[in-house]
């Protein structure tokens, strides 16, 4: 009977808390790759989470900042304001 073994792989892929009791170094390999896809899947969702972070704090500063500063570099158009503005000139 085998003695099961706890995972030997290279670099940080399977983390303490993944035990792994195999001996069949295929069987290692394939948690290892599991492991890692359980990884990048976290990895996704965190990027996901800052980037909608990120996109509302672009929102907020659009916002903020005129469209006379911004050059027209920002994609909205200024809708309260007139085109002619003839009302600023009384």
């Amino acid at each position: 009977m085998r003695r099961p073994v706890r995972c030997q792989c290279v670099g940080p892929t399977i983390p303490d808390s993944v035990k792994c009791v195999t001996s069949d170094g295929a069987v290692q390999a394939s948690a290892a790759d599991l492991t890692m896809k359980w990884m990048l899947a976290e990895v996704v969702k965190a990027l996901i989470v800052a980037n909608a972070f990120l996109e509302t704090e672009l929102e907020t500063l659009r916002a903020a900042v005129s469209m006379g500063y911004a050059r027209g570099k920002l994609f909205e158009e200024a809708k309260t304001l007139p085109r002619d503005r003839k009302d600023w000139y009384d």
